[in-house]
This record gives structure tokens, C-alpha cells and sequence, in this order.
């Protein structure tokens, strides 16, 4: 995606944790363009090459050498030992190849306290003199809006997981869930039944049931001889 775009103006490419590699890190700095990707823990200290554990703000330049050797007579820069990091041939790394073996990347390890005792470790190669540490925290939460648009589809058409496996069955799986769940939805948004709960919308009538059946449920819970004692 990041080769494909059109880089005529600067981006700023703001991700998840499931984005957090070498390898899209490395697509974004050579296309001349900013990332600011969360990372997980394990991640940020593998990068760092130290522990997390007692660090509640960080901002952090990691100079890093990325290898796929663990040969230490191989080095180019054996002077430069603690910032070798290895990448296994499993994991994709465009940029490391037989005439390249070695790909120099330069990283700002970044970690703020969101709230008291939560932390985000942020990842980014925006430049320290135009964002300081406090300033990450605004256009990283300028993708809410888009994970919470994401999250109202994935979680409601059940696409967590699919049936199909090909590219093509899958596509024509989500756009049946899709279809489906808005059938559904105009439904119980426009339907009224008269003789069921005193002309309530099925909305309303299907709210009030699951409640009932929660206080049902628990109510038995507590009576059954069976339920587990820890």
C-alpha cells in the first residue's frame, strides 16, 4: 500500500499493533514519508534491547542493524554489537537480500501514559523538533474514528472469522453477511408488533427479552446445585 500511494505530499501513516515490523517500518522511510505505529511490550523492548518494567515516559532514538546472520564475524560493524538486531527468514524484510545483507534503520522508540498506570509504546520516525513526546499523543488518536468504524463492521457481521478461503468466496461471504445484517437491522428499526408488548417496536421487544433472559440465567445460576465453587 505504501509503495502504491501517492507520495506527491507528506503522510503520516498512523497504525496498529499489528503493524509494527521491520519491514513496513523500512517501506515507509524509503518512500520519504512518517509513520506512527503502537507496539506491543515485547516489540518495544526487542527494539530497545532492554526492559519496560519501571519506565513510564520514554523518548527513545534506536539506531538499529538489521541482519538475517547471527554469524558475528559477518558484521560490517562488529564495533556496533548491541545494535545488531537478527531477522529470521520467516519474517519478511524486502530490503535485506544476498548483495544487501545488512539494512541500517533508524527508529524513535516513544512511551506515554495515556492514564494512571496505563502506558502506549509508540513507534515513529517523526522528527524530534516538530513532535516532542506529548504531541504523539493527538494524531494517534486521529484514527479512533476510523477503528471505531472498522470495529462497528467486523464485530456486528461476525467477521472475526470466515468459511471461505479463496479471495473470491470470502469477498461474496462478507457482502452476504452484509446484505443480511442490514435486511435485519431495517427490521428491527422499523418493525412493530401490536400483539406482543403492548404495540412496542421489535427493537424494544427483543431489548426487554434479553434482559429477562440475563436476570433468568443468573437467577439459576445461583439456585444450581452444580454451579462451580472456587
Amino acid at each position: 500500500m505504501v509503495d502504491a500511494a501517492d507520495h506527491s505530499s507528506l503522510t503520516i501513516y498512523i497504525c496498529d499493533r499489528g503493524y509494527a515490523s521491520y519491514n513496513n517500518f523500512a517501506h515507509v522511510i524509503e518512500n520519504g514519508q512518517y509513520f506512527l505505529i503502537r507496539c506491543t511490550g515485547k516489540k518495544t523492548e526487542g527494539i530497545l534491547g532492554f526492559s519496560l518494567e519501571g519506565i513510564k515516559e520514554m523518548d527513545f532514538q534506536a539506531d538499529r542493524i538489521l541482519t538475517r546472520s547471527q554469524s558475528k564475524k559477518k558484521r560490517a560493524h562488529p564495533e556496533r554489537a548491541e545494535d545488531y538486531r537478527h531477522v529470521c527468514s520467516a519474517v519478511p524484510m524486502d530490503y535485506l537480500t544476498d548483495d544487501k545483507p545488512e539494512y541500517d534503520i533508524s527508529l524513535r522508540v516513544v512511551r506515554v501514559e495515556i492514564a494512571p498506570g496505563s502506558f502506549e509504546n509508540l513507534i515513529t520516525n517523526l522528527p524530534e523538533h516538530e513532535f516532542d513526546t506529548d504531541n504523539h499523543k493527538e494524531p494517534y488518536h486521529l484514527r479512533r474514528c476510523q477503528e471505531n468504524a472498522y470495529r462497528d463492521i467486523k464485530y456486528p457481521l461476525c467477521l472475526k472469522a470466515l468459511h471461505s478461503k479463496k479471495y473470491e468466496y470470502a469477498v461474496q461471504e462478507i457482502w452476504a453477511r452484509a446484505v443480511l445484517h442490514n435486511f435485519c437491522a431495517e427490521i428491527t428499526s422499523n418493525g412493530r408488533l401490536k400483539n406482543m408488548g403492548g404495540n412496542m417496536s421489535i427493537r424494544q421487544i427483543i431489548q426487554k427479552r434479553s434482559r429477562y433472559a440475563g436476570i433468568f440465567s443468573a437467577s439459576m445460576m445461583e439456585k444450581a446445585p452444580w454451579r462451580w465453587r472456587g
